[in-house]
């Protein structure tokens, strides 16, 4: 509509010096204009929206899908690798998609339009330029698929150095302890130097793309000038038609070569597409029966490990677990020990269903945990680790994590069972206190309190802990047994030792030794009939001499 405006203008009004006919051309245009700009803002706006909502979906099912992922997977993943995915990846498609709503289909509709009426004024200056569209196009094609692969490394690379941040951040203490600054400098700068080796082949690429599309097309503009100029000349066409003409020919050029230039920079967003649905098409190692429901009472909840044998995915040449079989009865406080490596916390992930045995069976009352709902189990057991998990928020946030809607006298009632309230006094804000990341602000017997009073929140029927009073003092780890021994009374409490004072008054205390069961009994008979829990006690006593 424009090019046929400008035809008039010139054609009507410059040629015949009518004053009326140029101010109708201009109002014309005025009013093309005002259409233009405000079509374009409801385009910007709507395509922008659908955009974020697209991704926004694919973000939710990305991440849904990963939680419902074996924990091996995280096991053998980089997690900055995945948050780099979810965010950067995801940000790329939301870009690939505005590009190809917005870009490519207003490219595509002028392209047509304006090759269509440059057929009506010229199909002889139309065929030149039509010749171009091939020469823009098939190098782009032919060459796209290395560029994807380029894209597809760099961004693999930028989720690696984003997971290597993440892991020096962590870990800065220890990384300045060691004054390994210098060398971590350095590994940084060796993978950026590798990340721009990658971005820069692809913009090389697309830089000799683009510097060839504009030559084409001013190329094809010039050869169309100088025949439209011959054929003004012998009256073939008119003034006013062939500035019209260019005015399309230059739509149409400009059209297909932004088309060329988006098959070319969509490169990198492609890659991320394939990045992001390789972690959406991710399955589960192992399918669940999810119909079946748990529902024992305190007195069934007997757990008995049959014949159990268990390597993990990552090594499945190495037994961890050899054949095991023990019975703990329902609201006992039983004892674990044995050397490093024995296998005594994968005993406590198996009962959790972090993993399935690799043969036997593991037996919660009358039910195989592994044909029973993994929630269902998991709402039985609270599980503390040697090495809690503290999020960022405050001291009653981390307490509450495992019972969102708990009850203030609940939040109060477990801190102060773990001896969180002795030092919360201390603190201006309370319970309300924040932490920092990980709980950088807390000694690591804090953190440990912490963990513990969010596992007897849970108010679990059994209570698995992994050393998890290991960073408390020999007193305060006696005082605190002691009082989680009073609030779970009639509960079951699985502790792997971490001193062997703190469970020498379980009910039951089992020697776990090279994946199998040495021994089993109270302190008093291991001492006589278990040669490696005396080494054991042996060891310790001298540790403590």
């Amino acid at each position: 509509m424009l090019g046929q405006a400008f035809k008039q203008l010139i054609d009507n009004g410059l040629t015949t010096k009518y004053i009326s006919s140029v101010n109708n051309s201009i109002s014309l245009i005025c009013l093309l204009i005002i259409i233009f700009g405000i079509s374009s803002f409801f385009r910007s706006y709507f395509i922008n929206k659908v955009a974020e909502k697209i991704t926004a979906k694919i973000r939710n099912e990305a991440v849904i899908n990963l939680l419902r992922l074996d924990i091996s997977y995280f096991e053998d993943s980089k997690i900055g690798n995945i948050i780099s995915c979810l965010i950067a990846d995801v940000e790329l498609i939301a870009k690939l998609i505005i590009d190809l709503l917005s870009f490519v289909v207003r490219n595509l509709l002028m392209l047509i339009g304006s090759m269509g009426l440059m057929f009506i004024h010229s199909t002889k200056l139309s065929l030149i330029v039509l010749s171009v569209i091939p020469l823009l196009l098939i190098p782009i094609l032919k060459l796209g698929r290395h560029v994807r692969a380029l894209s597809k490394n760099a961004l693999t690379l930028q989720g690696d150095i984003a997971a290597n941040l993440t892991e020096n951040f962590t870990n800065i203490h220890t990384l300045y302890a060691f004054n390994q600054q210098q060398r971590k400098i350095n590994e940084f700068i060796d993978q950026t130097n590798i990340y721009l080796q990658y971005a820069s082949s692809r913009l090389k690429i697309r830089a000799i793309f683009f510097a060839g599309s504009i030559s084409v097309v001013l190329a094809a503009i010039t050869l169309v000038i100088w025949v439209g100029s011959k054929d003004i000349v012998t009256n073939s066409i008119s003034s006013g038609q062939m500035i019209s003409f260019i005015y399309y020919a230059i739509i149409a050029g400009m059209s297909a070569g932004g088309i060329a230039e988006f098959i070319g920079e969509a490169q990198k967003p492609y890659a991320a597409v394939e990045r992001v649905f390789d972690l959406l098409n991710l399955k589960p190692q192992r399918q669940l029966d999810t119909h079946a429901n748990i529902t024992l009472v305190t007195s069934t909840n007997n757990i008995t490990f049959n014949n159990v044998s268990f390597s993990y995915p990552s090594r499945p040449l190495i037994k961890i677990l050899n054949n095991i079989t023990f019975k703990i009865h329902a609201g006992q406080f039983i004892g674990i020990v044995g050397r490093s490596g024995a296998g005594k916390s994968t005993i406590m992930q198996l009962l959790l269903k972090f993993y399935l045995p690799t043969t036997g069976n593991i037996m919660i009352g009358n039910q195989d945990i592994a044909t029973t709902d993994t929630i269902e189990v998991r709402k039985l057991i609270a599980y503390v680790p040697q090495d809690p998990s503290i999020f960022s928020g405050t001291i009653r946030s981390n307490i509450a994590f495992s019972k969102p809607d708990a009850h203030e006298e609940e939040i109060i009632h477990a801190a102060t069972v773990t001896g969180i309230m002795d030092f919360v006094h201390d603190l201006k804000d309370g319970l309300n206190t924040q932490i920092g990341e990980k709980g950088v602000r807390l000694s690591g017997g804090q953190k440990q309190r912490i963990a513990i009073s969010r596992a007897i929140l849970y108010q679990p029927e059994i209570l698995l802990l992994d050393e998890a009073t290991s960073a408390l003092d020999s007193e305060s780890e006696q005082r605190l047994f002691a009082e989680l021994q009073n609030f779970m009374r009639s509960k079951t409490i699985i502790s792997i030792a971490h001193r062997i004072s703190t469970i020498e008054n379980a009910d039951e205390i089992l020697v776990i030794d090279k994946g199998a069961l040495s021994a089993r009994g109270t302190h008093d008979q291991l001492l006589t009939t278990s040669n490696i829990y005396r080494i054991l006690c042996e060891e310790q006593i001298i540790s403590f001499t």
